[in-house]
């Protein structure tokens, strides 16, 4: 999250100071490393559940409960707003 907030500040200061041009770079910057980050312990997870496990079929409930949690809250924040 400190991260993602620092990403935010330097994108706001850059849209005051240089325009959307330089927001707009700074930010793609910062979402691709919040990305990386996401991707990177995402298969750190379902790596270390393989390696402790041993079954294959692990790797299909991971994704499916990670996919289940983005509908849930995806729908649960159209709700709210």
């Amino acid at each position: 999250m400190q991260v993602a907030t620092k990403a935010n500040v330097r994108t706001a200061n850059a849209a005051k100071e240089s325009g959307m041009n330089k927001a707009l770079s700074v930010a793609f910057s910062g979402g691709s490393v919040m990305g990386m980050s996401v991707v990177g312990l995402g298969l750190l997870g379902v790596g270390t559940l393989y390696i402790v496990i041993g079954d294959p079929q692990i790797i299909t409930g991971f994704g499916l409960g990670a996919s289940s949690i983005c509908l849930i809250c995806t729908c649960w924040w159209w709700y709210l707003h």
